[in-house]
This record gives C-alpha cells, sequence and structure tokens, in this order.
C-alpha cells in the first residue's frame, strides 16, 4: 500500500510540474503553408494549341494570395507562369509542358510593386511549387539568343530571383538548352526538396531527359543578382543566396550544382543533404570555397 501512495505521489507532482509550465514554453506547430489563402481548383484543357491551360493558371499566379489546386491531366504552358508572394502552387499528379520555345515555365512577375527597386530579397516571397512533372523546351527562343562565352543560351526552366522563402518539393523537371533547370538567384530561405531534377520516373523506373551545352552548367544553380549572372534580376545589386537547403533529390545531369558569388559578397549557409547525385560533377568546386557555411552529408553519388 505504502509503495502504491509513493507512486501516485509521484504522478501527481509530476502533474503540478507540468501545469506550472508557462505557455510559451510549450511546443507551438508551424501553421500550414495554405493558410490565409483563397483556394481555387482548376482542370487542363489538354489541348496544345489552346492558350486556356496557361491563362486560366496564370490569372492566379500573377495575382497572389492563392492556394492553386490542379486536378490531375496534362496542362500545355505557352510562356511564363509568373508566381507572386504569397501562392502555393500544387501540381501533383500533373504534366506541365512548356510549347514555347526558350521560356521560362516558373518565375515571378517582372512588373509587380516595382520590383526594378526590390533590392535585396525585397521582391517576392512565400511561395511554395509542389508536386508535377515539369518538361522543358529543347530549343531556344526564336530570335533574340543571349551568347555567353561563345554559347547561345537557353533560358532556365525555375527561376527566382530577389525573393525570399521559396520553397520547390516534390516535383519532376527536365528539359533544358544550355541553362538550367532550377535557379535561385539572390533568394533567402530556399528549398529544393525531394524532387528529381533532370530526369522523372516512367513505369517505375528512372529516365533522364535532355540536356544541352556548357557541361558545367548545374542543375541547381545558386546565382548573385547581375547582369552577367541573370540579365533579369534587376536591380544588379550582388544580393547573393542565403539558407539555402538541398535535401532528398535525385539530379541526373552534366553538373548537379553551380554557385556563382558577387566579388564583393559571399553565398551564405547552403546545406545539400540525403541528395542522390548521378552526375560528371556533383559541383563546380572552384566557386564552393567561397561559399560560407557550406554542410554537405549522406549525399551518394551513382554512374552518370
Amino acid at each position: 500500500m505504502k509503495s502504491f501512495f509513493k507512486k501516485l505521489s509521484v504522478v501527481l507532482a509530476a502533474a503540478c510540474v507540468a501545469a506550472s509550465v508557462p505557455a510559451f514554453e510549450m511546443p507551438v506547430l508551424a501553421a500550414d503553408q495554405t493558410d490565409g489563402l483563397e483556394t481555387v481548383e482548376l482542370y487542363p484543357e489538354g489541348y496544345e494549341g489552346s492558350n486556356k491551360d496557361f491563362n486560366n493558371i496564370a490569372y492566379y499566379t500573377e495575382a497572389g494570395g492563392y492556394h492553386i489546386i490542379l486536378h490531375e491531366g496534362t496542362y500545355y504552358i505557352n510562356g511564363q507562369l509568373r508566381l507572386n508572394s504569397n501562392t502555393y502552387l500544387d501540381a501533383t499528379g500533373c504534366k506541365m509542358i512548356e510549347t514555347k520555345n526558350g521560356s521560362r515555365l516558373l518565375t515571378q512577375p517582372y512588373d509587380r510593386d516595382g520590383y526594378k527597386q526590390a533590392k535585396g530579397f525585397g521582391s517576392i516571397h512565400d511561395v511554395t511549387i509542389n508536386g508535377g512533372t515539369w518538361v522543358g523546351t529543347k530549343k531556344l527562343l526564336d530570335s533574340n539568343v543571349n551568347v555567353k562565352n561563345g554559347q547561345k543560351t537557353g533560358a532556365n526552366v525555375i527561376n527566382f530571383w530577389h525573393a525570399k522563402n521559396i520553397t520547390i518539393e516534390n516535383l519532376s523537371v527536365y528539359n533544358e538548352y544550355n541553362a538550367h533547370l532550377i535557379e535561385l538567384c539572390g533568394v533567402k530561405n530556399g528549398k529544393i526538396l525531394n524532387c528529381n531534377i533532370g530526369c522523372y520516373k516512367k513505369n517505375g523506373k528512372m529516365k533522364r531527359g535532355f540536356s544541352t551545352g556548357d557541361k558545367l552548367r548545374g542543375a541547381i544553380q545558386l546565382d548573385f543578382c547581375s547582369k552577367s549572372g541573370n540579365r533579369s534580376s534587376q536591380p544588379f545589386d550582388g544580393t547573393t543566396c542565403q539558407n539555402i537547403t538541398i535535401k532528398g533529390n535525385y539530379i541526373w545531369h552534366p553538373t548537379a550544382i553551380q554557385i556563382a558569388n558577387d566579388s564583393r559578397k559571399k553565398t551564405k549557409n547552403v546545406t545539400v543533404k540525403n541528395n542522390t547525385l548521378r552526375c560528371k560533377n556533383k559541383w563546380v568546386s572552384g566557386r564552393m570555397n567561397k561559399v560560407t557555411g557550406f554542410k554537405q552529408s549522406g549525399n551518394k553519388v551513382k554512374k552518370f
């Protein structure tokens, strides 16, 4: 009996201590990324010669403030889907095909909120792209092709700059012509998680997408805002990337990751973890020593 009361007193004492813990010390769950966003559901037109898929999606992405759910199917995109702040785009189970030569598929508005004056990380914020298979083009623009280092360059498939809180997750992205599949240029708090980059799954097997051009161009590029690095990244104030996590991805590309730095500033805090790298070059090693806080762990290397 004494033993019983002793155990009971211990339990009651523990309960009293728990009750006395201030509320601010208790764990707090993070808010859902879609909280406060208006939900809209869209369906594919499924016709390559139509502008309807592009126009329907672009209406909401450019406005911002929406949780956009794309129902399964094939969407034909003849232009650049520009995502404004506070946008969650869920393309799970969808195939998104770019039909305009040399065009980006996902980027941000040029003309919103005075972007040319938005220095640092002040352009757009809180954007998530979740799921989907994103297929870039195999061809260059029909005119005004940029030439860099003696080579004609294409458009990055996914590209954000002067931005913060950008998440790209659970998607496949492939096909590029002398460009990057994902470029974060002057982005703070960027995440690239659980994606197939440069490849996609078909019948349970991984397939490589189309790639041509400079073999040292990374599938993922972490760039700084400059005319030489990215001609769209105005203002050219040299803003570099900070706090970038690249985790759990399967990358099949000549070079996995490329990092560029302004001569005055350094890219900061890049974590590369638990990725499968099926590449000739893991990264452009000459640039990595200019990164402050570069960490890698658990990455598996497979034969290219």
